[in-house]
């Protein structure tokens, strides 16, 4: 299954721990959350995974997985109406500008002490790291390892 794994950065508000932890709850009251994102994932199915990872000040360990269940461009009508719903996290100068997309899921779990080799999965994006195991060695550098797309022979999810 294709599943991606997207970094939160310290770089830019919100702080990744914290963002993780607001999302937690705000999915246990509206049952389901939006991550704002600078990628677009057109080729992520329904229940696949999203992992969240911080970023090298972090330790590029993983915060978070979470349940996919859709997209919705920022900045069309029903992306503007999820803004609003998603002010408690990303009110004025919270969301970066390069946001793009909201990743909404349906289940978000913290992950403290799962490793990025423990997803047991294969590296898809493009690079000289595509078909290599998911590892913390093989992460792409630079925007790219922003964004990670990765295949397991199962869902994470099972």
């Amino acid at each position: 299954m294709l599943n991606v794994m997207l970094m939160l950065s310290r770089a830019q508000p919100p702080e990744p721990l914290q963002e993780v932890q607001w999302h937690i709850r705000n999915l246990a009251s509206q049952g389901v959350t939006y991550f704002a994102s600078p990628q677009v994932l057109r080729t992520l199915s329904r229940g696949a995974a999203v992992v969240f990872y911080g970023d090298s000040r972090l330790g590029n360990r993983l915060l978070a997985v979470g349940h996919f269940c859709g997209t919705v461009e920022i900045r069309t009508q029903p992306g503007l109406e999820i803004a609003k719903q998603q002010v408690g996290i990303y009110g004025p100068g919270q969301l970066a500008p390069s946001a793009k997309t909201w990743v909404g899921v349906d289940q978000l779990h913290l992950a403290p002490t799962l490793t990025i080799e423990e997803l047991g999965g294969t590296i898809e994006s493009e690079g000289s790291a595509q078909g290599f195991p998911l590892c913390a060695e093989y992460l792409p550098s630079g925007q790219t390892r922003r964004c990670v797309f990765f295949t397991t022979p199962e869902s994470l999810w099972t």
